[in-house]
Order: C-alpha cells, then sequence, then structure tokens
C-alpha cells in the first residue's frame, strides 16, 4: 500500500506541474483512483453519511467517484473550492444535470454547515440567503436549501 501512495504522489506532482490546465485538471483523477485502489487493498467497506433532501453539498475537491456515488434525488447542487470546468467531476455533474459551480476558492470552506445558500449558475455565484426574506406560502413554509460539508473520504447516501 506504501509503494502504491509513492506511485500515485509521484505521479500527481509531475501532472500538477505541467502548463496544460486540462492536463493539472487530471490529478483529481489520479487521486480519486488511487483512493479506491488503497480503499480496495484495505478492504474498506464503503461508509455513508446521511445526505438531507435538495442539499448543496460544498467541498475543497470533489473525485468522480464521490460524485457518482451521491444519491442524485437528494441532490441540488454542488460547489467546490478548487477544480475547473474541464475536470471529470464538472463533465459528470452536466451530464447528470446537477448544477455545479468549481474552482470558487478557500473561502468556499468557511460557510457553516446548515447555512441557506443560493446556487445561481446563470450568474455563476453561490450566496448566502436569509431565510426571514424567503416567500412563505400560506401553507407550507418555503424550504431553503442547505450545504452537507464533503471531505476528501467522505461517501453519502439520502436518508
Amino acid at each position: 500500500a506504501r509503494a502504491w501512495e509513492q506511485a500515485i504522489a509521484g505521479a500527481e506532482e509531475s501532472l500538477a506541474g505541467l502548463d496544460d490546465a486540462r492536463m493539472r485538471e487530471r490529478v483529481a483523477d489520479l487521486r480519486d483512483i488511487g483512493q479506491q485502489v488503497l480503499r480496495a487493498l484495505a478492504g474498506d467497506a464503503d461508509g455513508a453519511a446521511a445526505l438531507p433532501p435538495d442539499a448543496i453539498v460544498l467541498a475543497d475537491d470533489l473525485l468522480p467517484s464521490q460524485l457518482l456515488a451521491l444519491p442524485r434525488e437528494c441532490l441540488a447542487g454542488i460547489a467546490t473550492a478548487q477544480g475547473g470546468t474541464t475536470s471529470h467531476m464538472a463533465i459528470i455533474a452536466a451530464a447528470m444535470g446537477v448544477p455545479a459551480l468549481v474552482g470558487l476558492g478557500r473561502a468556499l470552506m468557511d460557510v457553516a454547515e446548515g447555512e441557506a445558500l443560493l446556487l445561481d449558475i446563470a450568474r455563476q455565484v453561490l450566496e448566502a440567503i436569509n431565510i426571514l426574506a424567503l416567500p412563505v406560502d400560506d401553507t407550507e413554509p418555503a424550504e431553503p436549501l442547505r450545504f452537507v460539508g464533503m471531505g476528501p473520504e467522505a461517501r453519502i447516501t439520502c436518508p
């Protein structure tokens, strides 16, 4: 396992040093494959965290396998601090019809879990919203979307 980690780390470093942005984004793909192999070698079972309905998942970076493990029926959108529009995660999200904003920067990770957010793909912004300012129907209050933080090792399912 240690030799595999070292080999993947060396390949990641090589890709990260390239001038071509599309090739640099392949680092996430390599990391994803590396982590999957390590989990298989360790015999790790897939643990799962709960994802509430209509959740916006915020992550430093999201690997393609992590995206594919998310229950589509619970997912309102994705925002990542890192990554680019040509990353495999962004391409897969678009193909799935999942709104996603990538490369928003480190400040994204300062958003408090449970914060009410608006993910606006047309304007390419993620903003906090004031719950009290949301229009309320007489029969049922509006439910703002809330984000669920996701670390690099997380696997998520909908309750």
